[in-house]
């Protein structure tokens, strides 16, 4: 039986139960409200009896329910079942004990700097002590100015922020990023969403027109949104767009990658993106670590795998590229050429590859292919 029709079982008995469960309930409430009634209605000169049926009807319910729950429970760990039977991973497979050797504390390291990352400085300075690793004051520091910004942000008060960017504008602007006009288009509108209209054109000439030239079709639709100010409904308007509060959310992300790009760091905590490109890629690791060992081969290569892994472009980091034969870097003269095969080796190492003959076969694998077939990488 296919998985999504197991699931989709489970879920029919899920809903099912819950149905029940919450007409058992209902049935004891209504019963509770009337004898409750029935007892005001006797008067209070003496405690009457209660009914004999509501203790029965309690222990019939309680009863009811375990019954529903056990079953319930009984569904759950047959789907728990059926999934062990359709992934049987063994990650145990796709892990070689030997990476870590004497790389302990650099692992250590990078769990401390995710914990600053996180804002979680008295963990991270805990975890320091214990491991007996050297705290990083300076980048503790450095996480503690950014989550004090980013909370004010969330408090929609975005002038500490507006702030940072302008102390930090030229490198904001050779990193090629918009963040200080996306903060002052998002305080203007701020102030517009506060219903002053005044305020919010002053602010804008004050602090809007060194954008001109740059991002001058903005600007016109954000003065546009003006004389739509006094609407009680601006959302039907032509500048809607403009008031959608995920802006928010978008302004504190933009915010947190620029302060970490100023910093020459990863958006992303490495530990992160490790565990992220990690877990993608461990399926596709124990599927060739079983299909190798089944056909008798093992992968000579440590440094590269031969198969590819399929990643997001936000878990795509380097801009550099390493030639496999050759170890050298690759560069405007010697750029990265993939062969037909998908491997990639630099063009000096594609040359020495060819020595004047109309086909060559790839280092890494058995596939043979003709000098006009590799591709230039541009990167």
């Amino acid at each position: 039986m296919d998985l999504r029709d197991d699931y989709t079982k489970l879920l029919n008995k899920h809903n099912r139960c819950t149905n029940e469960v919450n007409l058992e309930l209902q049935n004891l409430i209504d019963s509770l409200e009337n004898e409750k009634a029935r007892i005001l209605s006797l008067g209070y000169q003496t405690l009457p009896p209660i009914s004999n049926n509501i203790p029965n009807l309690l222990s019939t319910t309680a009863t009811k329910m375990a019954d529903r729950y056990k079953d319930m429970g009984s569904q759950v760990s047959k789907f728990t079942k059926t999934l062990d039977k359709k992934f049987k991973l063994d990650i145990g497979l796709a892990c070689d004990p030997k990476v870590f050797q004497g790389q302990n504390d650099i692992l250590r390291k990078i769990i401390i700097q995710h914990f600053i990352r996180q804002g979680q400085f008295e963990l991270a300075r805990v975890f320091s002590e214990e491991a007996e690793i050297h705290f990083p004051e300076e980048l503790k520091r450095q996480f503690e100015g950014l989550h004090c910004i980013v909370s004010q942000i969330r408090r929609r008060n975005l002038i500490p922020a507006i702030e940072w960017a302008q102390q930090h504008r030229e490198t904001l602007d050779k990193n090629g990023s918009n963040l200080e006009f996306s903060l002052h288009k998002l305080h203007y509108l701020h102030l517009l969403s506060n219903h002053s209209p005044m305020t919010a054109l002053d602010y804008s000439r004050s602090n809007l027109s060194p954008f001109l030239e740059k991002h001058l079709p903005d600007i016109r639709r954000l003065l546009g949104l003006l004389i739509y100010s006094n609407r009680k409904d601006p959302a039907q308007t032509p500048y809607s767009d403009l008031l959608c509060s995920s802006f928010w959310d978008d302004i504190q992300h933009m915010f947190t990658r620029d302060f970490c790009s100023v910093l020459g760091l990863s958006h992303e905590s490495p530990l992160y993106a490790s565990v992220t490109v990690g877990t993608s890629a461990l399926p596709t690791l124990i599927k060739m670590t079983v299909v190798m060992k089944n056909s008798g081969n093992e992968w000579s290569q440590s440094h590269e795998l031969p198969v590819e892994i399929e990643l997001v472009d936000a878990m795509r980091f380097h801009s550099i590229f390493v030639c496999p034969v050759s170890k050298e870097q690759a560069s405007e003269t010697n750029p990265p050429m993939m062969m037909p095969c998908g491997h990639v080796i630099c063009h000096e190492s594609l040359t020495k590859l060819v020595k004047g003959s109309s086909r060559f076969k790839c280092p890494y694998c058995p596939s043979e292919s003709s000098p006009s077939q590799a591709v230039h990488i541009r990167f």
